[in-house]
C-alpha cells in the first residue's frame, strides 16, 4: 500500500517526465527547423551566385554589343 506523500511524489515525477519528453521533442522540432533553413539559405546563396555571374556574362555581352553598334558594325 502506499502512502499519499508516495503517490503525490509519484504524480509529481510523472508530470516532470512528461514535461521534458516535451520539451526534448519541441527541440528537437525546432532543430530540425533550423537545419533545413540553413540547408535552403545555403541553396539560395549558389542560385544568388550562378545567376551573379549569369548577369556579369550578359551585361559584358550587352556591352560589347553596344560597341560593335556604336562603331558602325552589326
Amino acid at each position: 500500500m502506499t502512502t499519499p506523500s508516495l503517490e503525490r511524489l509519484n504524480a509529481a515525477v510523472q508530470r516532470l517526465e512528461t514535461a521534458l519528453e516535451a520539451r526534448i521533442k519541441s527541440e528537437s522540432g525546432l532543430r530540425g527547423r533550423a537545419e533545413a533553413a540553413e540547408a535552403e539559405l545555403a541553396r539560395l546563396k549558389a542560385d544568388y551566385a550562378a545567376l551573379s555571374g549569369l548577369a556579369d556574362q550578359v551585361e559584358s555581352r550587352l556591352d560589347k554589343a553596344i560597341e560593335k553598334l556604336k562603331a558602325g558594325g552589326v
